[in-house]
């Protein structure tokens, strides 16, 4: 009777091996490189090249805030720096990007606290827009901790 229950064990080990190996080589098999024609279609839009963003000026000590995104092309990020002013940080893009050949687009706009302005040259829209990260009763004045957000479309 052992002898019949070893060899029913050995058939159902070798049937389950079997099967395990043919769902394997099918899972292979597909993952395997793909020799068709079809590939997805270039998406139709303008993209900058690696470094443009990577050109823009940076107000002196900014941190990233988060990651770099990009969508359609588009590419934007936001930035901390501390003991500035929202008018500090709008004057050095002001003066940095007119010295790069950048036009000012439309004269910064103020809302409440955030301000904005943007700015064009041959290629490229930049918005900039920033706000302070402070208590309601700071006066604006007084230095304080700034967001600021730049984000760079292909004309």
């Amino acid at each position: 009777m052992r002898y019949k229950g070893t060899m029913f064990v050995r058939q159902v080990l070798k049937v389950t091996t079997l099967v395990m190996l043919a769902v394997l080589g099918t899972a292979v098999a597909a993952c395997g490189s793909d020799t068709g024609s079809e590939t997805q279609p270039a998406p139709d839009v303008t993209t900058f090249t690696e470094g443009d963003f990577e050109e823009l000026p940076l107000y002196p000590d900014s941190e990233p805030i988060g990651s770099r995104t990009e969508t359609d092309g588009v590419v934007a990020r936001s930035y901390k720096v501390r003991d500035v002013t929202v008018d500090m940080v709008i004057a050095f893009y002001d003066e940095r990007l007119q010295a790069a050949g950048w036009q000012r687009a439309e004269p910064a706009l103020r809302e409440n606290t955030e301000h904005r302005a943007d700015f064009v040259n041959d290629s490229y829209r930049l918005e900039l827009s920033a706000q302070p990260i402070r208590a309601p009763e700071d006066p604006p004045t007084q230095l304080q901790v700034v967001q600021y957000s730049l984000v760079l479309h292909p004309l």
